[in-house]
């Protein structure tokens, strides 16, 4: 399953979208010259990659996501009964001893290991949940992760593994065998993200809090209409979140 929907979301991102108009509509020129679909889908795929690769375009569809949720602010925190787990959702890591810990780790999930330390940090009770399963023969994530963390200073106490997980929904019943039903959760994600784990989150029973963080579209950053490779990843993000959050709405994980 996890590679299945791996593969359908790389299909509809935009760079593999372009490209499958721009092949379909020059195949379609070239056999049939005379009618105008073959060129039409050409001028579609260059607006689309106009469109992606551009900020208004980017941002429009990026911004929904990022802003469903705000930041968690101290007072949010410590509102109420306090969270038992402050959990930090992994992003991808690449085992090469060769480079820091930091370069293992996928930038997001670095973003996202350190404001879940500044949490905790907040949480004298809080047990720190760092996940990621691993990919082949390789070790988990959530142990790169952990290293990280106490390299960073936090009692190895404190710190939890849900280091089986392949993919957020995963993470999600992980995370409710550790922390039990209805516990009250600090997660920690991309705030693109944080939309889809909410809702895999609410589904397992517990009781979420949205601390999101590696925002893209931050207010008052200069966009500019030129199109560059950093819109188009937004784009790109956007776009998988998008059809993540409705593979969980239609039932899915």
């Amino acid at each position: 399953m996890w590679m299945i929907k791996k593969t359908v979301a790389m299909l509809l991102l935009p760079l593999g979208m372009v490209a499958g108009l721009l092949m379909l509509g020059l195949a379609l020129w070239w056999r049939w010259p005379q009618s105008r679909v073959g060129p039409l889908l050409v001028a579609a795929a260059g607006a689309g990659l106009l469109f992606a690769s551009c900020s208004p375009g980017a941002d429009l569809l990026l911004r929904p996501l990022e802003q469903k949720y705000p930041p968690l602010s101290d007072q949010a925190l410590l509102a109420g009964e306090p969270p038992t787990h402050v959990v930090v959702l992994g992003a991808g890591y690449i085992e090469d001893e060769r480079y820091p810990l930091v370069s293992q780790l996928h930038s997001e999930g670095v973003l996202r290991l350190v404001e879940g330390i500044r949490l905790v940090g907040k949480l004298p009770g809080a047990i720190l949940v760092v996940s990621g399963g691993a990919r082949g023969d390789g070790r988990p994530s959530a142990q790169a992760s952990r290293e990280l963390a106490v390299e960073l200073g936090v009692d190895p106490a404190r710190i939890a593994l849900a280091d089986r997980a392949q993919d957020t929904a995963q993470e999600a019943r992980q995370v409710q065998e550790l922390a039990g039903p209805g516990a009250r959760v600090v997660v920690v994600t991309s705030a693109s993200h944080m939309p889809r784990a909410m809702q895999l989150f609410e589904r397992q029973g517990l009781s979420p809090i949205a601390a999101p963080t590696a925002h893209r579209v931050i207010e008052g950053r200069a966009g500019g209409l030129w199109p560059n490779a950093t819109h188009l990843r937004k784009t790109e993000r956007a776009l998988y979140e998008w059809v993540g959050r409705a593979f969980v709405s239609l039932g899915g994980s």
